[in-house]
C-alpha cells in the first residue's frame, strides 16, 4: 500500500507515489508498471524476475466521478483530521485484470509542498494476498520494522519508509474481502525513526476502522 503511486503524482503530487509506487505491485497494491507520468516510479522496484503488467493511471478531482469509473465499491475514510480534504485520486487498471485505486487526502496548499500534512489510501482489487513476505519482496530494504498487527479483525502489518526528498512515511497494509489495502502518512506527522518506529500507529488503526462503503 510506497506506499500513498505512494510516496508521480506526489511531486505531480510529490510523494505520494514515493511510498506508493516505489514497489507494492508484488504484493497486489499497485499494478508493475504504470504507464503514463507515473512510468519511472512504477518500475523502480521491478527485478528481473518479475514481468511488468502494462496499466493505465488515469487521474480524478472528483471523488464522486472516480467512484463512478472503479470496477469496485470503494471504502471511504470517516475519520480524518478537518483540515485534511480529498485532493485527488487515480484509477489503474493492469493488464491481469487488477485495478488500483489511489485516494489522496491533504491540508490545503500547494501539492508540491512536502511539508503539507497527507493521507495516502490504495485499494486494490487483486488476487494477491498481503504478508510480510510479499511487502519485503516488494519494498526490499524500504519497508523497515515491519510487524504483525490485528486490522479490522484481519490480519495486515505496519511498518515504516525512509526518504530524504519525501520525509519519513507511516504504512498500514491489510487485506479485506478481495481487496489489498494500504493506508500511508507522511508530511506534517511526527515522523517515525529507528528509535521511535512505530509512532502513527494507532492514528493508522483509527483511519482504517473509520473505513465505510461508499455506496
Amino acid at each position: 500500500m510506497n506506499s500513498h503511486y505512494y510516496q508521480v503524482q506526489r511531486k505531480v503530487l510529490v510523494l505520494g507515489l514515493i511510498a506508493g509506487l516505489l514497489g507494492l505491485s508484488a504484493c497486489g497494491l499497485l499494478p508493475a508498471k504504470v504507464v503514463g507520468p507515473t512510468s519511472s516510479l512504477a518500475n523502480s522496484s521491478n527485478t528481473e524476475a518479475s514481468t511488468p503488467l502494462p496499466a493505465v493511471a488515469k487521474e480524478y478531482s472528483s471523488l464522486a466521478s472516480l467512484q463512478k469509473k472503479a470496477r469496485f465499491s470503494l471504502l471511504l475514510p470517516q475519520s480524518l483530521p478537518q483540515d485534511l480534504v480529498f485532493s485527488r485520486g487515480w484509477i489503474s487498471d493492469s493488464v491481469d485484470g487488477t485495478e488500483t485505486v489511489h485516494l489522496v487526502y491533504s491540508e490545503p496548499g500547494d501539492p508540491l509542498d512536502a511539508n503539507l500534512k497527507v493521507v495516502d489510501i490504495f485499494q486494490s482489487l487483486s488476487p494477491e494476498p498481503v504478508t510480510s513476505d510479499s511487502l519485503s519482496q516488494a519494498d526490499k530494504e524500504t519497508a523497515l520494522g515491519v510487524i504483525q498487527m490485528q486490522v479490522r479483525g484481519r490480519t495486515g502489518f505496519a511498518y515504516w519508509e525512509q526518504s530524504v526528498a519525501a520525509g519519513n512515511s507511516a504504512h498500514l497494509a491489510w487485506r479485506e474481502g478481495g481487496v489489498n489495502f494500504q493506508i500511508v502518512l507522511f508530511g506534517n506527522w511526527p515522523a517515525p525513526t529507528a528509535a521511535t518506529p512505530h509512532p502513527l500507529d494507532s492514528r493508522l488503526q483509527q483511519i482504517a476502522a473509520s473505513l465505510q462503503s461508499a455506496h
